[in-house]
């Protein structure tokens, strides 16, 4: 058996050690989750960080081709 507190009303709740999921607080109605949980939110934060390293990778990627892309100016007119 695990005891968790709820954190809704500090109260203290039982679970079997291979308890998954969401469960109601038997004191306030509170949702509490029991479980791995950390595995979840790990596989969330990898994911997560995969979705902004792929959407920096393209903006950099289209940066670079926008800077190399352009036409030098070599006639008159040009400012330089």
């Amino acid at each position: 058996m695990v005891i968790v507190q709820c954190h809704h009303c500090k109260g203290d709740v039982e679970f079997d050690d291979d308890a998954d999921g969401e469960y109601s607080c038997p004191h306030c109605d509170g949702l509490l989750y029991a479980g791995n949980q950390e595995i979840k939110y790990s596989d969330f934060m990898i994911k997560l960080k995969i979705q902004i390293f792929i959407f920096f990778f393209v903006i950099i990627f289209f940066g670079v081709l926008l800077l190399l892309g352009g036409k030098s100016c070599t006639g008159t007119g040009c400012g330089g």
